[in-house]
């Protein structure tokens, strides 16, 4: 079985010199996917990174780094982003867009 977490904020967890802000969810991932790792499961996680970064296996989890799009980039931008993610169903209902 082979498993993709994708959480670009998760790279200080798996990596503690590289110095970045997380929160419970990063941790909850890095916690799931090692503990899978330990049962024999082929885990990768997509975390961010920039320039050509080979992946590297820590503790047993394949880590993939990925370039974040320009907006998301710095963490004080999550939230705006966060707005606009949750305000897209509401965008498209207004729009008359039927699911």
């Amino acid at each position: 079985m082979r498993i993709v977490f994708s959480c670009p904020m998760a790279r200080p967890v798996f990596e503690p010199q590289y110095a970045g802000p997380f929160g419970g969810s990063e941790v909850r991932a890095a916690v799931f996917a090692r503990g899978l790792a330990n049962r024999g499961v082929d885990v990768r996680v997509l975390v961010e990174g920039h320039g050509r970064l080979k992946p590297r296996n820590v503790e047993g989890v394949s880590l993939h780094y990925r370039c974040l799009p320009r907006p998301l980039r710095r963490s004080r931008d999550l939230p705006h982003a966060w707005q606009r993610i949750a305000l897209a169903p509401y965008l498209a209902w207004q729009r008359g867009w039927r699911g």
